[in-house]
Parts: structure tokens; C-alpha cells; sequence
């Protein structure tokens, strides 16, 4: 849409209307509103989500959904200007990864839903405060996060505590913003700088390197490969016979319940369990 004038184009009053869109949504003028009175709107997208300006608004008491929902691909969410106002959410269906580059962000005053399944991947340095700036959302734990930024970024608050895979593809690294669980698999090619416990319940792929400053870093009977780096207290849980993917230093207390594999040097600078 490039201008509707004075006016503006509508998609629903108070009637529940669908929008199915197989290529990309692209916006630069205009104001598309998209419900009034007690209707709603759903806009299904199939490509990308491009806004430079314009308007995506509703009124009354009515809601407006965009689903993004071409799984198995990664769908961009693109914006460099324009407005998202009122009951505007988004949601993102599993199977899908959702990308938002370094100034792209949406808002509104819906919510934004990442489905069991899909993935959020993010170049913003604030990670996903940044991108998600809805006013309210709904991040599943079963979901995968991928920080994908090309200067240091943060994880965020908005982060869910508990996650399935995650990712790490930035060379200026990532700091975590709060204890994090790890179910699925990590892998990192660059530096993963933490505070808080990081809980690897999953399995841990050789790359990159954990800087701990405080905190516990755990990994489970799942997890084989001890990330290299520098930690403040780190725990080995189970019996299995673990790696070590580089040079290690423990600062603070070491636990282990098994064989430790190293070609490497393994520093304990603290107490051992």
C-alpha cells in the first residue's frame, strides 16, 4: 500500500474478516484500517513484513492479528518508519523463523505470540526488548532464540527463562540478562558473556566461549561438551564422560561426577566437589 489519501482502506467492521496474503505485506503510505466497532481482523502472510510508512491501526473494541505462517521458511520483519497503533498484535507460527534486523522492531497494542516451534532470530543490540516492543507477549519456552547481531548484543529481559535451542552468531558476542535454561541444543561460534546460571539441559556443540563472571554454569547428562572459557563455578551432573572443547578456568567451585576428556589446560583457580 503507497497512500490512500485522506481517506483510508478498511478490512472489517464488525465483522471477522480474513486476509490471506502468499507474497510479502508491504506498507509506505496510507492508513490501513484494518477493523472498527467489535470486528476483527486476521492478515496471514506468507513473505516478508516490510513497513517504511504509513498507518496499521484499528478502533472500537475490535482486534487485528498478522500470522506469519510459511513454515519451514524464515519470514523478515522489515521496518524503517511508519505507525502500529491499538489492539495490533502478531503472531508467529511454529516452524517459522521470524528475523528482525538491527533497527526493525514491532509495536502496538496487541501481543506478540512466538509458537512452540518457531524461532526468533534478532540483530537488535537491546535482543528481544528491542524487537518485541508490543504491549504484551507470549514467548514460548519451547521456542528457539538466535542473536544474530554484528556488534555486542544483549539477550533481553523479555527472553523467557527457559528456552529450547539457542543460537549464537554474532563476533562481538552476546551478554545474558538473566538465568537462562537451555533444553534443546546451544552452539555459538563467539563469545557468551553471562552473570547469571546457565542451565544446559539439552547438548552443547563445540565453538565460541562462556565468560562467567558470577553465577553457575551447569551442564546436564545430555550436554558432552564443556564450552571453552572462564568460569565463576561450574557443575558437570552425571556420570558420562565429558570434553573439553578448549582451555578452561574455574574461578570459583568445580563439580564433576565423571571422566573429563582434554587435550587442553583445565585451570581450577577455587575449590573442587
Amino acid at each position: 500500500m503507497i497512500s490512500t489519501g485522506v481517506g483510508s482502506i478498511r478490512l472489517s467492521n464488525n465483522l471477522n474478516r480474513v486476509l490471506d496474503i502468499s507474497g510479502n505485506f508491504n506498507i509506505s503510505g496510507g492508513t490501513f484500517h484494518l477493523a472498527i466497532a467489535g470486528g476483527s481482523a486476521t492478515v496471514n502472510i506468507g513473505g516478508d513484513f516490510n513497513m517504511t510508512g504509513g498507518t496499521l491501526t484499528e478502533t472500537g473494541t475490535s482486534s487485528v492479528i498478522f500470522v506469519f505462517d510459511n513454515g519451514g521458511t524464515t519470514q523478515n520483519f522489515r521496518r524503517t518508519a511508519g505507525t502500529i497503533s491499538n489492539n495490533i498484535g502478531f503472531t508467529v507460527n511454529s516452524n517459522v523463523t521470524i528475523d528482525f534486523g538491527t533497527n526493525d522492531y514491532d509495536n502496538g497494542g496487541g501481543m506478540f505470540t512466538l509458537s512452540s516451534g518457531a524461532t526468533l532470530q534478532t540483530a537488535n543490540t537491546t535482543g528481544i526488548n528491542g524487537s518485541i516492543q508490543t504491549t504484551s507477549r507470549s514467548l514460548s519456552a519451547s521456542a528457539n532464540y538466535t542473536f544474530d547481531g554484528t556488534i555486542v548484543q544483549v539477550t533481553g529481559t523479555y527472553l523467557p527463562t527457559t528456552v529450547n535451542n539457542f543460537t549464537i552468531n554474532n563476533t562481538n558476542g552476546v551478554t545474558l540478562s538473566q538465568t537462562i535454561t537451555i533444553n534443546g541444543e546451544y552452539s555459538s561460534n563467539d563469545q557468551f558473556s553471562t552473570a547469571f546460571n546457565i542451565n544446559f539441559n539439552g547438548t552443547t556443540v563445540c565453538g565460541g566461549s562462556i565468560v562467567a563472571s558470577a553465577g553457575t554454569v551447569t551442564y546436564s547428562i545430555t550436554a558432552l561438551n564443556i564450552i571453552a572459557g572462564s568460569y565463576n563455578s561450574l557443575t558437570k551432573s552425571g556420570a558420562a564422560a565429558v570434553t573439553l572443547c578448549g582451555p578452561i578456568t574455574v574461578n570459583g567451585s568445580f563439580s564433576t561426577g565423571g571422566q573429563i576428556n582434554t587435550i587442553f589446560d583445565l585451570i581450577l583457580n577455587g575449590t573442587t566437589v
